[in-house]
């Protein structure tokens, strides 16, 4: 899915599915999302491609949750040996 900016509207965001299953048959549809300001639609596309990353790690097999705690426990260690820098440069 690709999401992409509502000619003529700008707080407004489109984007195409391949199966749209609310109703039977599934059917190939373009759905639109419209926002009462325009600050409100760039939020929503970054939430967008987010859950979109979110659902290819699941597809991949790669638990999201698990990846995003190595993610957060890598940025620990970092900021960890940073502060251990500083101080021994502090302590010179």
């Amino acid at each position: 899915m690709c999401l992409q900016p509502n000619i003529g509207s700008d707080p407004s965001w489109v984007w195409k599915v391949a199966a749209e299953y609310s109703e039977t048959p599934p059917t190939s549809e373009t759905l639109a999302i419209r926002f009462a300001n325009s600050e409100n639609a760039p939020e929503f596309k970054k939430e967008f491609g987010a859950t979109q990353k979110t659902n290819a790690a699941l597809k991949g097999g790669a638990p999201a949750e698990a990846s995003l705690i190595e993610e957060k426990k890598a940025e620990a260690e970092k900021e960890e040996k940073e502060d251990k820098d500083i101080k021994k440069e502090e302590k010179k």
